[in-house]
């Protein structure tokens, strides 16, 4: 490879990870891999009917559950449902948390 594309290529790559970096720190982005995305928690709404927990205080619905459910989903209705567990999500995974949350009484 000449010099000459070597360049093209580094430059390519720093654009790349300028991007890359750019759309983590946007804040729909960071959920530095604890918690689901936006979209996965609007389809165990979806699939379940259920609602998502605060992760920090589980008896509550997630604020930015709600706020995003009321900007883009409105179609959603958040008074019915149970509260999807965090906890049972991170640690034993979706299916689980959501048999979990079918299983309680509202």
């Amino acid at each position: 490879m000449n010099k000459w594309r070597k360049q093209q290529v580094v430059v390519l790559m720093v654009a790349q990870l300028a991007h890359l970096h750019s759309l983590m720190n946007q804040k729909k982005f960071k959920t530095y891999g604890c918690l689901p995305s936006a979209y996965d928690i609007i389809q165990m709404k979806k699939k379940s009917g259920h609602n998502w927990a605060c992760h920090g205080n589980e008896s509550v619905m997630c604020g930015g559950f709600v706020q995003y459910v009321r900007e883009y989903h409105p179609e959603l209705d958040l008074s019915v449902g149970n509260l999807i567990s965090y906890k049972t999500w991170y640690y034993e995974g979706e299916e689980v948390a959501l048999i979990e949350v079918s299983t309680k009484s509202n």
